[in-house]
């Protein structure tokens, strides 16, 4: 048995068993030769015994450093120093994943709260979003600790993750554990703080630690440090307080230190001298099955990490699995974000249509190319299995946006004189209609962010003191103080209500893809193939599901399959191609997108594989007028080539929100992911995981006119 950390939960059984002198006890005390090299083994041995650790000579190769401090505000700056520029250039070591600091505190300036703020606003100045609750500040980049075994979620106590993304909409963060996306929603973080146990028997048991894990320090000497030096040992057994301790300035560093280890001799004293009184063991209770209080049982059977990171079933069973790969638009956030959508839709579509889904955890591919979890069905007591597949290009689109204003201005002029001179625009306009007057607009918007910031700089450096420069030196800084100004006016719109340089970097995207210029997304669609095309034969039925810009790339990746395996889609495995806002025509109108029409040509006259078009006239980011082959100046494809759905709005949410979101153009344009209110109505949800199969669905959609939304189709 050994005495060297306690009980984890209620109770010191092993202390009390080997304080009972009624069992045998063995103590590790002899150093061998190889642990004898190690300074940090004989401290530990010494401390133990109540002697003080010995330091390393000046010069001296160690891996036992003792640093004194005289009091808390010198230790919290020695120790940032220590973790941020000492450690790392004398060992090579990374602050944010090789250091981790501990301290037996929590409050105090050398408490694990403090320790963890200040580490935090150091090694994670500036990150990319953020998002505060109960006094804690949560950041992708954020080192954290599991501080509970949590079964539900398959990770266990002393895990440490990295927050990857936070997930405003659906309240949750994304939390990293070796490649393996775990979701912990934010209101269950009220307790967490660096490392600490998580006191909610509902939480999530996740312990923040600032990006260094941050923690204590060698000889802690504040108020709050005190109550380290001189509390009751966990394993001692009760008994009146100890004295009171020394001030932080009664023998200075060194001095608390003897204190502390003089406190560990006292204590190491009583745990040897064995107790007379003898200890009857009553039987243990029954087990509390479902609790998730500290210390309970559960009856959850265990399942390996393994088997959760599995894929498509090599064998067949009795409910074989279908494959959905979904592709996103231009979205630069996290893959879990869609995770946490397709989740919280999922809860609200099997309520409101007595189904019983269950979407299992997200768990990003080897490759990184993929994030995938599973989702399990059940209705009228049938059930389905998914395996649902997010094909990644959130990288690419972080390099494209947002951009610098500087690449903005090089590029946009050119870009728009290409277009308007080959005629694009004029055919856009004719079969976009809608969505041509936003992607104008937008970039009109940016035309008179650049003017108006131009303007305000010639009024700041002719109407203030900065008028006093000599001419050059105010010429000079008009264009300085005009690109501040536009920098900071693009930052504030590029997000909601006007998305102005999203949809600006977008546009860029979109041409240099349709020109050939773009080569990392080019090179994505080769990995792609790949994986979509390994599924044949292994799943019951393969989906590719492209929304908005991705409904280009989807068909340009099924044709990369085509090229490769004629025969892909006629052996048995259905493969259907389903578009959602699509917005083909902004990519194949484009003089230089030959490659792209020739793909589309060929895509849309191979009836080997089906293509499902969900439109909906109400969504201003989309293209939805007729069918892409015909929209993009190709020849018509084969009569019924394509089933058309079109969806109405007030069959997905209430008019009331209707009026109130009609303008929030990308909340609009990603509805269609979303759970519908009416139970007749299309419902992503119930369309990619419901019992019916989905070419089996589209079949029966083409062969009838174009469905409405109030149309049964689930």
């Amino acid at each position: 048995m050994s005495t060297s950390f306690p009980s984890v939960g209620p109770g010191q059984v092993l202390a009390d068993v080997i304080a009972s002198g009624t069992v045998p006890v063995a103590r590790l005390t002899e150093i061998f030769r190889q642990a004898a090299q190690s300074r940090i083994v004989v401290n530990a041995h010494s401390i133990n015994t109540g002697r003080m650790p010995a330091a390393p000579a000046k010069g001296e190769d160690s891996d036992f450093y003792l640093v004194e401090i005289e009091d808390a505000d010198e230790g919290v700056e020695t120790l940032i120093e220590l973790v941020t520029r000492r450690i790392p250039r004398r060992f090579g070591l990374d602050p944010t994943r090789d250091i981790q600091v501990l301290t037996p505190m929590i409050r105090g300036s050398l408490g694990s709260r403090n320790l963890n703020n200040a580490l935090q606003r150091v090694l994670n100045p500036s990150p990319s979003a953020e998002v505060e609750r109960f006094g804690w500040r949560f950041a992708p980049g954020d080192r954290v600790m599991e501080t509970r075994n949590d079964y539900d979620r398959d990770v266990f106590n002393g895990d440490l993750g990295t927050i990857s993304a936070i997930d405003a909409e659906d309240e949750a963060l994304v939390v990293d554990f070796d490649g393996r996306a775990v979701i912990y929603p934010l209101q269950r973080t009220r307790h967490a703080g660096a490392g600490l146990r998580h006191d909610d028997p509902q939480g999530a048991g996740l312990g923040i630690s600032g990006r260094g894990d941050p923690g204590g320090d060698p000889a802690p000497h504040d108020a709050g440090a005190q109550p380290a030096l001189y509390r009751r040992h966990p394993r001692a057994p009760p008994r009146r307080a100890d004295r009171p301790a020394p001030g932080p300035c009664d023998g200075g560093p060194r001095r608390g230190l003897a204190a502390a280890l003089d406190q560990v001799a006292r204590v190491a004293g009583r745990r040897l001298r064995p107790r007379r009184r003898r200890f009857a063991l009553a039987p243990a209770p029954p087990h509390r099955v479902g609790s998730g209080r500290r210390g309970a049982s559960s009856a959850r059977p265990a399942f390996s990490r393994d088997k959760r990171r599995s894929a498509i079933p090599e064998s067949e069973d009795a409910h074989p699995v279908r494959q959905v790969f979904y592709l996103p638009g231009f979205d630069p956030r996290e893959p879990e974000t869609y995770w946490g959508l397709f989740r919280r839709e999922s809860r609200i579509t099997a309520e409101r249509r007595g189904m019983a889904i269950a979407v299992g955890d997200p768990v990003r591919s080897a490759d990184g190319i993929s994030l995938d979890w599973d989702v399990n069905s059940e209705a009228g007591g049938e059930a389905t299995r998914v395996r649902y597949s997010l094909l990644r290009w959130d990288d690419i689109v972080r390099d494209r946006f947002p951009r610098s204003n500087l690449r903005r201005l090089a590029s946009l002029p050119g870009l728009w004189w290409r277009l308007w001179r080959s005629g694009y625009l004029r055919k856009f306009q004719r079969e976009a209609r809608r969505f041509y007057r936003v992607i104008v607009s937008v970039h009109q918007f940016y035309l008179v962010f650049v003017l108006a910031s131009l303007a305000l700089a010639v009024a700041a450096v002719t109407l203030t003191p900065l008028a006093a420069l000599p001419t050059l030196a105010g010429i000079a800084l008009v264009p300085l103080l005009a690109y501040a100004i536009l920098a900071l006016v693009t930052h504030l719109t590029r997000g909601k209500p006007l998305y102005v340089t999203h949809l600006v970097d977008d546009t860029a995207f979109t041409h240099d893809h349709a020109s050939g210029r773009e080569t990392a997304m080019r090179e994505r669609l080769g990995p792609w193939a790949e994986r979509i095309r390994a599924a044949e034969g292994r799943a019951s039925e393969i989906v590719v599901i492209g929304h908005s810009s991705s409904s280009f790339l989807a068909f340009e990746c099924l044709d990369r399959i085509l090229k490769a395996d004629p025969e892909f889609g006629r052996r048995g495995t259905p493969v259907t191609l389903v578009t959602i806002g699509s917005v083909i025509p902004w990519l194949t109108l484009d003089p230089l997108a030959e490659e792209a029409r020739g793909s589309l040509g060929r895509i849309g006259g191979d009836t080997a594989i089906g293509w499902l078009d969900i439109r909906a006239n109400w969504d201003w980011l989309s293209i939805h007028l007729r069918d892409p082959v015909s929209a993009s100046g190709l020849p018509a494809p084969p009569p019924g080539r394509f089933a058309v759905m079109r969806v109405e709005i007030e069959d997905l949410i209430e008019p009331a929100l209707v009026a109130r979101r009609r303008w929030n153009l990308f909340r609009m344009h990603f509805q269609l992911l979303m759970s519908s209110r009416e139970q007749k109505a299309f419902d992503y949800v119930a369309f990619v995981a419901g019992p019916e199969p989905v070419h089996a669905a589209v079949e029966r959609c083409r062969t009838q006119r174009p469905v409405t939304a109030s149309a049964e189709f689930t």
